[in-house]
C-alpha cells in the first residue's frame, strides 16, 4: 500500500510563487484590447503577431496548470481540490485584472505589497472587476478543461 504524501510548509512558498507569476502567461491575451489600425501596417498583421504570442503564452499557462494540478493531486484530496480549483482560476483572473487595469505586475508584490493589497480591496467589489474576473475565470477554466479532455482522449487511443 502506498503511503499518502503530505504537504509541508516548504511547498507553500513554491505554490505562492507559481500562482504569483502564472497570470503573466495568459496576460498576453488581454493585449488584444489594444489592437487599432496603424499605418503603414494593416490590422491583420498586428492581430496575427499578438495572437501568436498569446497562443504561446496560453499553451505555457495550460501546461503549467496541468503540471501544478498534477502535483496537487498527490497531496490534496479530490474533494478539496475541486473546491480550491475555481478559487485558483479566480486568483489568476484577478491578477490579470490588476495587471491590465491597475498596471501592477508580479514584482510589485515585493516592491509595493501594501499598495497592492490596499488597491485590491478598493476595487474588489466593483462591477468591472467582478465581471472581468468571472468571465476570465470561466474562460481559462474552459480552456483548461478542453485541454485535459484532449489529453485524456490521446491517452486512451
Amino acid at each position: 500500500m502506498k503511503k499518502e504524501e503530505k504537504l509541508s510548509i516548504v511547498h507553500l512558498p513554491v505554490f505562492i510563487l507559481w500562482l504569483l507569476f502564472l497570470p503573466n502567461a495568459p496576460y498576453i491575451l488581454t493585449d488584444l484590447f489594444h489592437l487599432r489600425p496603424r499605418a503603414p501596417f494593416p490590422l491583420w498583421y498586428d492581430l496575427v503577431l499578438v495572437l501568436s504570442f498569446a497562443l504561446i503564452g496560453t499553451l505555457v499557462f495550460l501546461k503549467s496548470l496541468k503540471d501544478m494540478f498534477g502535483v496537487l493531486q498527490k497531496y490534496v484530496k479530490p474533494t478539496y481540490l475541486a473546491i480550491i480549483t475555481p478559487f485558483i482560476f479566480w486568483l489568476i483572473s484577478f491578477g490579470l485584472y490588476l495587471g491590465r487595469y491597475l498596471r501592477f505586475n508580479s514584482w510589485n508584490v515585493v516592491n509595493h505589497p501594501f499598495q497592492i493589497v490596499r488597491q485590491s480591496f478598493d476595487i474588489l467589489f466593483e462591477k468591472d472587476t467582478i465581471g472581468f474576473t468571472i468571465i476570465f475565470s470561466v474562460f481559462m477554466w474552459f480552456l483548461y478543461y478542453i485541454t485535459m479532455c484532449f489529453h485524456q482522449n490521446e491517452k486512451t487511443t
